[in-house]
């Protein structure tokens, strides 16, 4: 496969995801409805990207709602009562710290194929030598500590909340 071929393959699957995340978040009706087709409260709650996908659902449907970044979990609140989590809690089940995310970062579902995905929020530790990742993009992955080194990170470096 050539370089251009794998780019471009590359930019049709996060397009295509980019896809099924605005419907999931805005629903058959458009982005007015309240309730999104996939409710993210009732995930296998095993997971432990579980909270990394509510946390970037609220995230989007904010920067949707207000045209601008969040600033912190707190103006979060509201959004997250709205897709109905309402016992939200921003620590990772697996390592017992709190998410780091770059607030003030805007998510957009515009795919830019010149740039890297960069990592939203992420596990501050993980376990096992891994940690859950929320690409800008607005899927989840367990990438490996050496692959998590390498990522590319939204706002100053991650900042904590």
């Amino acid at each position: 496969m050539t370089s251009m071929n794998v780019s471009m393959s590359r930019v049709l699957a996060r397009m295509a995801v980019a896809l099924g995340v605005a419907v999931a978040v805005c629903g058959g009706g458009g982005c007015g409805n309240s309730k999104p087709l996939v409710v993210v409260n009732e995930l296998d709650p095993s997971r432990g990207d579980l909270r990394l996908i509510q946390l970037g659902t609220a995230y989007r449907d904010f920067c949707s709602r207000t045209s601008r970044a969040p600033k912190n979990i707190g103006e979060l609140e509201p959004v997250l009562k709205d897709l109905g989590i309402t016992d939200y809690s921003p620590v990772s089940p697996r390592d017992g710290k709190p998410f780091e995310v770059a607030w003030g970062v805007f998510f957009q579902l515009v795919v830019d194929p010149d740039k890297p995905p960069t990592v939203l929020a992420h596990e501050a530790i993980g376990q096992d030598g891994s940690r859950y990742v929320l690409w800008d993009y607005g899927m989840t992955e367990l990438l490996s500590d050496e692959k998590f080194d390498r990522a590319r990170r939204g706002g100053e470096s991650g900042r904590k909340q």
